[in-house]
């Protein structure tokens, strides 16, 4: 199991965490606020998961 976490530089608890598990990507989302941590989670497919890396190149490249 691989497992990668990214924390957000504007909000020092919330994260992005990366996961994969059999043969399966999963991407958690986490908000933290003064009530508790709310979660997000979906799980893709790697025909689903390359398609979203493109996408977020080209969202990416667009912030500069």
């Amino acid at each position: 199991m691989v497992s990668l976490k990214f924390k957000c530089s504007i909000q020092s608890k919330d994260y992005v965490e990366i996961e994969i598990r059999e043969n399966r990507l999963e991407i958690i989302i986490c908000n933290k606020d003064e009530y508790g941590d709310d979660y997000c989670g979906v799980v893709l497919d790697k025909s689903t998961a390359i398609k979203l890396s493109k996408e977020l190149r080209k969202q990416i490249a667009l912030l500069d």
